[in-house]
């Protein structure tokens, strides 16, 4: 998978106050490519601000003034106690700044089965025979959390409590969008992927003005990673 190649500082910033710094690996096999000191920096500005904004969110859930946000990003019966949960898992993640928790970067070239136009992705490590040809990298199967109040989708869903699954994988950030897009939108991603690595959130719909994030079921906006993602940016 590579070797490391280096940290980037998290700042800190009212009461959150976990770990200095998150570790970065870039994931071409054998690759001696380093990451720049500027998008390092910028990765970490992101990140602080991806915490931040899931800690802001998740403070102003039951406050009145985000009622209209739940009622666009989740639905008009959507519960917020699975909301809580799913924003809790997320968070957790996000502080979580060990060794173990790495950010890994890709390029079009690195890892062209992720796609060029991918902003970001959780997948995890699948060895298939001994030759490094051989081996592939697969996207993790993600369990999504349910909430009570609806029914069950179709093939049926697991209870948030059973969702660590999703720490099988690991994010992925595509570097090309890195350099070329402001921090808010960086951080937009890392909550989105945050969501799928450590909540098992899926992929319903996306906010970008398409008729698909606007027919989803409510159950589907309460396991989208994009109604986390903007919800947070939006209420934050």
């Amino acid at each position: 998978m590579g070797i490391w190649r280096g940290k980037a500082a998290v700042s800190s910033g009212g009461d959150w106050t976990h770990g200095s710094e998150i570790h970065l690996k870039f994931n071409s096999y054998k690759s001696t490519k380093k990451v720049a000191p500027a998008d390092a920096e910028k990765i970490g500005r992101a990140y602080s601000a991806a915490a931040q904004m899931v800690e802001s969110a998740l403070g102003g859930l039951y406050e009145e003034k985000n009622a209209d946000l739940v009622r666009m990003y989740f639905g008009d019966k959507a519960p917020r106690k699975e909301i809580e949960g799913v924003l809790r898992l997320t968070l957790n993640g996000l502080k979580d700044t060990s060794e173990g928790n790495k950010i890994f970067l890709f390029t079009k070239t690195s890892r062209p089965e992720l796609g060029a136009n991918t902003s970001g992705k959780v997948s995890s490590w699948k060895r298939e025979g001994t030759d490094a040809s051989t081996q592939k990298w697969a996207i993790s199967k993600r369990k999504l959390p349910v909430s009570s109040s609806f029914e069950k989708a179709s093939g049926g869903l697991d209870n948030i409590e059973k969702k660590y699954e999703a720490y099988k994988g690991r994010i992925h950030l595509n570097l090309f969008h890195i350099k070329n897009r402001q921090a808010e939108e960086v951080a937009i991603t890392i909550i989105h992927e945050a969501t799928h690595r450590f909540a098992g959130t899926g992929d319903f719909g996306y906010n970008d003005g398409t008729r698909k994030w606007y027919s989803m079921t409510d159950e589907e906006r309460l396991n989208n990673a994009d109604s986390y993602a903007y919800f947070c940016r939006d209420a934050s």
